[in-house]
């Protein structure tokens, strides 16, 4: 991969893919839900109101929704870990400690795209989750995996994946428009992070 003519790793480095899933562990090992956010996503309103719905309030994964890599053809969707919620539960526990043990146990993928945390998140979903996806009542898209203890997954919406919330995202008018479309967060794509930094939003935390 190229970025502004320069090859690049797309992913961290595998230090980060592993520490990542301890970071988590022991977060939740102290009693907390974590909401992991990548730098690369910019909140334009509070990410708790992502909550409000049932559905994800009974979820034990949060997350949102890509199309690469594994989950993409068997799903519609590959979770990514960019934007996502981990809910201290048994089932999150268990495939939080599962994709560790591949670390510690040195069988974690040797290609940097399969060691990656979206990789190989969605990889156990696809050999061992045995997940069933529906959309719900409220349009919110909702899945169930029997193989990994009854994981209940909810897909966010008002999460921008690569796109933006129509002004160009170097103009003022760009926070205002995703916070008028209830967009809650944008998560880039293909560099226009550098450009929604020149008039980043200040986080709305109260």
């Amino acid at each position: 991969r190229t970025y502004a003519g320069k090859p690049r790793r797309l992913w961290p480095s595998d230090m980060y893919q592993r520490v990542i899933w301890a970071s988590i562990l022991e977060l939740m090992k102290d009693g907390e839900h974590v909401l992991h956010i990548d730098t690369d996503a910019f909140v334009f309103s509070d990410p708790w109101n992502l909550f409000n719905d049932r559905l994800y309030q009974e979820a034990d994964l949060g997350a949102s929704c890509d199309c690469f890599g594994p989950g993409c053809a068997e799903f519609g969707c590959s979770l990514n870990p960019g934007v996502m919620f981990f809910r201290n539960s048994d089932p999150m526990r268990s495939v939080v400690k599962t994709i560790l043990g591949f670390w510690e146990t040195g069988k974690a993928p040797t290609d940097a795209h399969h060691k990656s945390d979206m990789f190989m998140l969605n990889q156990l979903a696809v050999d061992h989750g045995n997940c069933k996806f529906e959309k719900s009542k409220s349009g919110i898209r909702h899945g169930t995996c029997s193989g990994l203890k009854n994981l209940s997954i909810a897909l966010f919406q008002h999460i921008n994946r690569g796109h933006t919330c129509g002004p160009d995202p170097d103009s003022p008018d760009h926070a205002e428009a995703c916070r008028k479309s209830g967009t809650v967060m944008v998560h880039a794509r293909n560099g226009f992070e550098v450009r929604v930094c020149t008039v980043a939003p200040a986080l709305p935390l109260r």
